[in-house]
């Protein structure tokens, strides 16, 4: 055990104490208290107990990124002290009675963005790597990597954000087969291209802030449910105990060390010299760590940024990140309190910065999260097109659904 692995442990667990004493568990940051610890000390305990996995960095590098999981897990610290001490008491009370809910305009939105959805699936519906497993019997490469489907990364953002805020939206409106159908339909699109990822975030989400984080039978079908598809996205349809207990294993090491993993590649790539040519760094980590180039291998984007312009950048990028989440995020629950529609679009912004870099993607997913908030929290509401002549079938929406 090194200095840097208890000093890093040391930081974490004091983020820990403060993030549960003022409750963000429970409030629109909660995120923060999962995927901080995934990317900052998850690896770093993994290696600490001889983990072998994408271990093709240096001691020192290992120490390096022990060392910037410390300034994280303090900055990180700090700033939840300051939105409870500080924010949270200079912004005024007040309660936004937010309308988009019950407008028939918002409703034709949101089903005409699902519907375009599943019509871009369905016209490239052999070539998603799920589609075709089951198909063909062989998994293809995600999307992203192979560029095989046109439109991929606008159409996956529309899928990230906007479907699961629909089903947010309108969730308590359906009745239970309607729920269940809405979550296994927004469940099926975000797996569809192979990325588990993003599934289990949802779930996640779904645990926290409508299941309340109860440790219950609903807690083992979200677990039960994440594991077969990540044993889709593998390509196994074994039945066997130990290819499951194997599968397990491995999407336990996914989810706690590969985003981390990456960063310390990048730190040892620093290093050691490494000449980043024009391609994302992502890709060329991917090379390093699997000796092939046909993948990318993401990180918090403080690692791409510790790459182009050294750990003060990175770090005065995280500070200014954090100020700005706390603001926002004291927002969503003072103002907005009990609103999953809008706080799907805080926590989803702050999973992609989490798991990947700020690049053209991730742009262009904050692009999208910026326009539905204004259409459907601020613009459509306003339009009352069921009123106009042509229009009033929009009406129709507005029936809730039978219980």
């Amino acid at each position: 055990m090194t200095i840097a692995f208890a000093a890093s442990v040391l930081a974490a667990l004091i983020f820990g104490v403060v993030f549960v004493r003022y409750g963000e568990h429970r409030r629109s940051l909660a995120v923060l208290g999962i995927v901080l610890p995934v990317i900052f000390l998850g690896p770093s305990a993994y290696y600490a107990f001889d983990g072998t996995a994408y271990r093709v960095f240096t001691s020192d590098a290992l120490d390096a990124y022990r060392w910037v999981s410390c300034a994280v897990f303090l900055i990180a610290t700090l700033a939840f002290v300051f939105r409870n001490r500080v924010v949270e008491s200079r912004l005024p009370d007040r309660e936004v009675n937010d309308p988009s809910g019950d407008s028939p305009t918002v409703r034709a939105y949101l089903a005409f963005v699902a519907l375009a959805v599943v019509v871009y699936v369905l016209v490239f519906l052999p070539r998603w790597p799920v589609v075709n497993l089951i198909t063909d019997g062989e998994l293809i490469r995600r999307p992203d990597s192979s560029g095989s489907i046109p439109f991929f990364f606008t159409a996956s953002a529309l899928t990230h954000v906007v479907l699961p805020s629909a089903y947010l939206l309108f969730r308590e409106k359906l009745s239970t087969w309607a729920h269940l159908a809405a979550l296994a339909g927004v469940a099926t699109l975000l797996a569809l291209p192979g990325h588990t990822g993003i599934v289990a975030f949802f779930f996640i989400f779904i645990w926290v802030y409508v299941f309340d984080a109860k440790f219950d039978r609903r807690l083992v079908a979200i677990v039960a449910v994440l594991l077969l598809a990540f044993a889709i996205s593998k390509g196994s349809a074994s039945l066997e105990i130990a290819t499951w207990a194997s599968l397990a294993a491995s999407a336990v090491r996914r989810f706690f060390v590969t985003q981390g993993a990456g960063m310390i590649v990048r730190i040892s790539m620093v290093s050691s010299g490494f000449a980043f040519g024009s391609e994302p760094i992502k890709n060329s980590v991917f090379e390093v760590i699997y000796g092939r180039a046909d993948g990318s291998a993401p990180t918090h984007f403080i690692g791409d940024l510790i790459v182009r312009w050294g750990y003060g950048a990175a770090i005065a990028s995280f500070v200014v990140f954090m100020a700005i989440v706390v603001v926002l995020g004291t927002i969503v629950d003072k103002w907005y309190r009990g609103n999953l529609f809008l706080t799907w679009h805080l926590y989803v912004v702050l999973y992609f910065f989490a798991m990947s870099e700020i690049g053209t993607a991730n742009l262009l997913r904050l692009l999208v999260v910026v326009v539905n908030l204004t259409l459907v929290m601020f613009v459509l509401p306003r339009l009352h097109l069921e009123r106009v002549r042509g229009f009033r079938w929009l009406n129709r929406l507005a029936e809730p659904a039978p219980g």
